[in-house]
């Protein structure tokens, strides 16, 4: 099965952010990162058992019912925190391009995990 088009299309619409001039864009990407990683979690959950009940799940476990790698789940649950910490805690953190590019990374590498 091949990754879902509209995750495919959420994926190049963050894209175009990251590669297009904007203040902030490395803030709101990283954050999109994160939407869209715990949103293809839940997506494939679904498609393994449809009519799963995935609207209760929290991030860390739509990562477990993904079956997703552990290294990779680390990764992604270390991203999820600091996202949780800039909207909650605080507004003054941001996201430089590394650690943005590194998130996108790594939410390729869950797509390749989830779909192939």
């Amino acid at each position: 099965m091949k990754t879902p088009a509209e995750i495919i299309d959420f994926l190049e619409s963050l894209l175009g952010i990251y590669f297009y001039e904007i203040r902030h864009k490395h803030r709101s990407v990283f954050i999109l990162c994160d939407t869209l990683v715990e949103l293809s979690c839940k997506i494939k959950i679904d498609e393994k058992n449809e009519g799963a009940n995935t609207k209760g799940l929290n991030f860390k476990e739509a990562l477990q019912n993904a079956k997703v790698p552990s290294k990779l789940k680390k990764r992604l649950l270390a991203n999820h925190s600091l996202r949780n910490d800039m909207q909650h805690k605080s507004t003054i953190l941001t996201i430089d391009e590394q650690k943005c590019a590194d998130s996108i990374m790594d939410l390729v590498e869950l797509l390749k995990k989830l779909w192939g």
